[in-house]
């Protein structure tokens, strides 16, 4: 699979485009989820905690509201009962200390609670009646509820006080009533947790039942012992119940008073533990635990759904992007695949190609200068080909003239100088040795004639055959550079058009010549390979090799490949690993221009010098 580097830009942008979409939805996702987590847990625990603390001011309010009306009631009846008896005591049926006698007995005579107790004191605070005797006639006046007592006369009070033996201060509540003709401030007082059962648990069962949090979640109260005050479906004694972890959470709410606690419950008729949470607060005056407990997974649905919304809202971006993206990106590449076309058919020589305009835009404006560019080209091109041409007709004559007229005269010269020799030697001249090295010369010099008129122009290479032709190549190339250059084929091949076996000898010279001259090769293998209607000429050297771009050299390169494009071939060059070069040309053979060779033609001809 190709790397991502190497994928198309299509891909890239439709692949960066989908990425970049799908982090930046879970990341915003996750960042409000998580926040909504947060905000959800806080609520949870505000939520529990503002209705335990509600449960507990409710109780207490309701409870000392009992108690002030029990304590109120019980001070409003005996202030009648003083009443009546200063009545009996004006009208004489009784004296004023048989009144206050009997009237002692009355109020020490009740139960208030466990330990209250009905007492009376005068505006100034001394006790006047007291169920203990040694406190009558004592002045509490520097006692701040004595105080306030005797400021306001009527009533409800609540104070801390502690009996003799007593570790410390508990609280009291005490309602008052005044009797102005005696000075009496009748008061009536016990310690409040005496009055749990005057609380009337009714006056707010309906409202802690009528709390609920989630689905499922209520609130409840138990006394310290685990007997049920208030529970929406259970009775009696909870001290035994535990958890699924084992757990007594009664037990543990009376151990630690206030507090939270995570736990495993399943309610009745359910099939499985949810973990669930409680908050609880002690109230110590009636030794009661008021809590609130629900399903931690039906305080977080919220944030499910909000997860499921962020999964949605990731798959329908994700449906909506990457549609978009890939049409986006199409857009983009379609003309850049059409500029590659282009520029690869330019490559090979072909400057006609166009890109259609599309619009202002960059890719408009890309299309319009490639456009000018390869109008530009085409017009070098043209410029080229011409110079190329007249090249080639400047070659041809020059080998033509080569071999017509200097060779023509340097044969003339020749047959001069063996008719001269002969004459010297009918006079008996003894030194022809002079005569014989301008022979040999002139012999070299008609040789390399020969030989440079065959590169400029070669001849009859539709008769001899192109294997001959290059037969000769590497033969001239043997004796000029001194390197082993040889052709290998298993069939000759005839090319009836002199015009494309011209343009594959020159393909095939220009490349071996670049070998020698350019990358100091040693040798050099043309190989002429036949299969079906098509043939491969491929030269193989042992030099330096072709450069990394060989399509982007010099001259004679650029030529090779505009011969190539002119006889229809495929013209390949490659480096062969890190030494040597390969050129490969394939070209279009009909049928019956090959044959086999004959066998006493050899197939592999070695030229080395």
């Amino acid at each position: 699979m190709p790397s991502f580097k190497d994928q198309p830009l299509r891909l890239k942008m439709f692949y960066v485009y989908s990425l970049m979409a799908f982090v930046v939805v879970l990341l915003v996702g996750g960042v409000v989820y998580y926040q909504v987590g947060r905000t959800i847990e806080q609520n949870v625990g505000n939520e529990l905690s503002n209705a335990t603390t509600a449960i507990l001011n409710m109780v207490k309010t309701t409870a000392k509201a009992s108690i002030k009306n029990y304590l109120r009631a019980v001070a409003e009846k005996n202030r009648d009962l003083v009443a009546d008896h200063y009545a009996a005591v004006v009208s004489g049926r009784m004296t004023e200390a048989q009144a206050k006698a009997r009237l002692r007995e009355i109020f020490f005579s009740q139960t208030i609670g466990k330990t209250g107790y009905i007492y009376c004191i005068d505006s100034s605070g001394i006790a006047v009646e007291h169920p203990r005797p040694a406190v009558v006639g004592v002045n509490y006046s520097e006692f701040q509820f004595i105080r306030e007592q005797i400021r306001r006369k009527e009533g409800y009070l609540e104070y801390e006080w502690k009996n003799p033996g007593e570790a410390s201060a508990r609280p009291k509540a005490l309602y008052m009533t005044f009797f102005e003709p005696w000075d009496w401030i009748i008061s009536v007082t016990t310690y409040r947790e005496e009055f749990r059962e005057l609380i009337n648990i009714s006056e707010f069962k309906d409202s802690i039942l009528s709390l609920s949090f989630g689905k499922t979640g209520y609130s409840y109260v138990v006394d310290s012992k685990g007997n049920v005050v208030v529970h929406p479906f259970l009775t009696g004694n909870m001290w035994d119940v535990r958890d699924a972890d084992g757990i007594y959470l009664v037990r543990h709410q009376s151990e630690t008073k206030n507090g939270k606690l995570i736990y495993k419950w399943r309610n009745p008729g359910e099939s499985r533990f949810r973990d669930k949470i409680v908050i609880y607060n002690h109230i110590p005056d009636y030794d009661w635990i008021v809590a609130s407990t629900g399903y931690i997974e039906e305080f977080y649905a919220p944030l499910k759904s909000l997860r499921n919304i962020v999964l949605t809202t990731v798959f329908i971006i994700l449906v909506l992007v990457l549609p978009t993206t890939f049409t986006i990106a199409r857009g983009i590449t379609r003309p850049l695949r059409q500029l590659e076309t282009n520029l690869s058919q330019a490559m090979e020589g072909n400057f006609a190609g166009r890109m259609a305009r599309t619009g202002g835009d960059e890719v408009g404006k890309l299309a319009a200068y490639f456009n000018r560019f390869m109008e530009r080209l085409e017009q070098y091109s043209r410029l080229e080909m011409e110079v190329i041409e007249t090249s080639e007709r400047e070659r041809r004559q020059l080998g033509q003239y080569l071999h017509d007229d200097l060779c023509s005269h340097l044969l003339g010269i020749e047959v001069m100088q063996k008719i001269q020799r002969r004459k010297l030697a009918a006079i008996g001249y003894a030194d022809l040795s002079t005569i014989d090295k301008i022979c040999d010369l002139v012999q070299d010099a008609i040789t390399k004639a020969s030989r440079i008129s065959r590169g400029l122009c070669p001849t009859n290479i539709a008769d001899q055959g192109l294997e001959l032709t290059l037969k000769a190549l590497c033969r001239d190339i043997s004796d000029i550079y001194g390197v082993s250059c040889r052709l290998t084929y298993d069939t000759e091949t005839y090319l009836p058009d002199h015009k494309v076996a011209t343009h594959i000898y020159y393909i095939a010279r220009e490349a071996a010549y670049n070998a020698v001259k350019h990358g100091n090769a040693a040798n050099i293998v043309l190989t002429l390979s036949r299969a079906n209607d098509s043939a491969t000429l491929t030269i193989h050297d042992d030099g330096k090799g072709l450069p990394d771009h060989p399509t982007g050299g010099g001259m004679g390169i650029r030529i090779m490949h505009y011969r190539a494009s002119r006889i229809g071939a495929i013209l390949d060059m490659r480096r062969d690993g890190s030494a040597g070069s390969v050129v490969n040309l394939t070209f279009r053979v009909p049928e019956a221009t090959t044959r086999q060779p004959d066998s006493e033609e050899a197939t592999d001809d070695v030229y080395s010098q």
